[in-house]
């Protein structure tokens, strides 16, 4: 079972594996992201101190992290919803499609249940 925890500072180091397996995968699978050494590690640190930064804990192992803000996220992340919302309705629509469907059920569109 995976549990999610608040980040600590001793889990840097692990931290920091973590992100550079994820910088080699995205580099070996041709994606340019995190090949300019962001995130680094005293951003993260200070995402730890902020309470921020949360672990994923799975068999007493550290698996993954990930970043939560609540209220006070940088000023771009406010137009993710905006941007991603056309896309997002589509995908759904796309996904409802693709599913299997009770009796009754109208199988042409989401919004139509």
């Amino acid at each position: 079972m995976t549990e999610f925890m608040p980040a600590v500072a001793s889990d840097m180091p692990r931290l920091m594996t973590i992100v550079a397996e994820a910088q080699a995968y995205l580099k070996r699978s041709g994606v340019d992201q995190w090949q300019d050494g962001y995130p680094e590690s005293g951003k993260l640190l200070s995402d730890i101190e902020s309470g921020r930064l949360y672990k994923a804990v799975c068999d007493g192992e550290s698996v993954g992290f990930c970043a939560l803000f609540f209220g006070d996220a940088e000023p771009t992340y406010e137009n993710i919803p905006k941007i991603m919302a056309p896309i997002l309705a589509f995908t759904g629509d796309e996904i409802w499609q693709a599913m299997p469907h009770r009796a009754g059920d109208d199988p042409r569109n989401v919004l139509l249940n």
